[in-house]
């Protein structure tokens, strides 16, 4: 099994309603995508790097670097009421 399918299947878990109080399912969601975009990264030099305590963002272009964090938080305000990485 393929991290992608491992993250389709946490994923439709995720669109049931089913967590813990602690969100562990999102937050292995959150770790096999950034795994995923880092594997898919391989070789290929990020001008632009933001750490931050749940992982890090990378971009070559500032404004996609700001547009990809500023999604990603949006996505968990909508799904968890929480501006979160």
């Amino acid at each position: 099994m393929t991290k992608q399918e491992i993250l389709d299947r946490v994923q439709n878990v995720l669109y049931q309603g089913a967590d813990t109080e602690s969100m562990d399912l999102d937050l292995l969601r959150h770790d096999l995508e950034n795994d995923i975009i880092d594997g898919d990264k391989v070789g290929v030099e990020t001008y632009y790097e933001l750490n931050v305590p749940a992982g890090t963002y990378s971009s070559d272009n500032i404004f996609s670097l700001l547009w990809e964090v500023f999604t990603h938080r949006l996505s968990h305000l909508r799904k968890h009421g929480k501006w979160i990485d």
